[in-house]
């Protein structure tokens, strides 16, 4: 279901549990989680944690994935999506309910509009670089943007396709659409999908 590639340390995870490989994908060796099986995403936080969600818990390992501590999830949550934190070590969640946004470890969370959608956010990610959050939802054909640490968000130009997930490369943001490849931001005001169409044809092209 999803790959984390960063440091020394590989994580998988999948419908099987979770793996981890520390010789670059050459072995893979399980790693245990109790009462767990299914997984849907991984990440490398920007503190140096781990963060893994499986459909309705989430986990943060500080020990390379030795040991797992299940955060405390509102119970009005049906489903969880995705976990990262910003970088002032606050914890986002993207869940079936919206966007949810933790500065104290899990122990309270805030339900975050100031122009999110309010239902299905797939995912919140820390641009390190940029020091940005950037947002994904579900019907959206654009990227959600904060530079105030979540305070704000704001729409990036519509693409035409619904996007699924969103990262920074080389200082512009690369987005996995849902049904219809990758697309790459071109410049500050133009749309990915407008960008490619005059690309057709070209290697370089944005959405493949």
């Amino acid at each position: 279901m999803a790959f984390d590639l960063d440091g020394d340390q590989w994580f998988a995870a999948t419908n099987d549990g979770v793996f981890v490989s520390s010789d670059k994908g050459r072995k893979w060796y399980s790693v245990m989680v109790p009462g767990e099986t299914e997984f849907i995403a991984v990440n490398t936080l920007p503190d140096g944690s781990i963060g893994l969600v499986a459909p309705k818990h989430a986990y943060v390992s500080r020990d390379e994935g030795k040991t797992w501590n299940q955060l405390a999830i509102p119970q009005y949550v049906t489903g969880i999506y995705d976990l990262t934190k910003g970088g002032d070590n606050s914890i986002w969640l993207g869940t079936r309910e919206g966007a949810l946004h933790s500065t104290d470890n899990g122990a309270t969370w805030e339900h975050v509009l100031s122009g999110l959608p309010p239902r299905q956010v797939y995912l919140v990610r820390y641009d390190a670089p940029t020091q940005r959050l950037l947002a994904t939802a579900q019907h959206t054909h654009g990227v959600y943007e904060s530079k105030d640490g979540g305070k704000s968000w704001h729409l990036t130009s519509d693409t035409g396709v619904s996007i699924r997930a969103a990262m920074n490369f080389q200082g512009r943001i690369l987005a996995a659409s849902s049904y219809n490849g990758l697309l790459l931001q071109q410049g500050e005001g133009t749309s990915a999908e407008t960008a490619n169409a005059g690309q057709a044809g070209s290697s370089s092209a944005s959405r493949q």
